[in-house]
């Protein structure tokens, strides 16, 4: 009997132990989600120089479509001051999204490189364009 006893407590525990459950029940997370480091910048097809500032900034992608981005810039004191934006991102196809910082109604158009390895912020119009590159961490 004890042993009986002894091998349904065994069973049971090993059965918990072993079973694995999943709240990922809405498929694979997009390979948007995650956090991007600002690692280059690119104004009218001129490279520009990232100061130490600048390299501290980021965008964190979460896979519930929100995003913060953070960018630093050095304020009168000569230290780098970061500020926070929120906001919303939508996938519009394959490798290119658009987000939208909260309370603000310009559009932010990213596309994501085919290795997924590099994401960028596109801005242009008839006479500008820039370009905001970020990898991923």
């Amino acid at each position: 009997m004890k042993k009986t006893i002894l091998t349904f407590v065994a069973t049971v525990f090993l059965a918990t132990a072993f079973s694995c459950s999943s709240d990922d029940n809405d498929g694979p997370v997009d390979p948007i989600a995650g956090k991007w480091n600002f690692t280059g910048h690119i104004r009218q097809g001129e490279e520009i120089t990232l100061d130490d500032c600048d390299k501290l900034d980021f965008i964190n992608f979460t896979d519930n479509n929100t995003f913060e981005e953070s960018n630093s810039e050095i304020n009168t004191s000569g230290n780098c001051q970061a500020f926070v934006y929120a906001g919303t991102w939508t996938k519009t196809a394959e490798r290119k999204y658009t987000g939208k910082y909260n309370n603000d109604d310009d559009v932010i158009i990213w596309e994501l490189s085919e290795d997924g390895k590099t994401l960028t912020d596109i801005e242009e119009d008839q006479n500008f364009r820039r370009l905001l590159i970020y990898t991923k961490k």
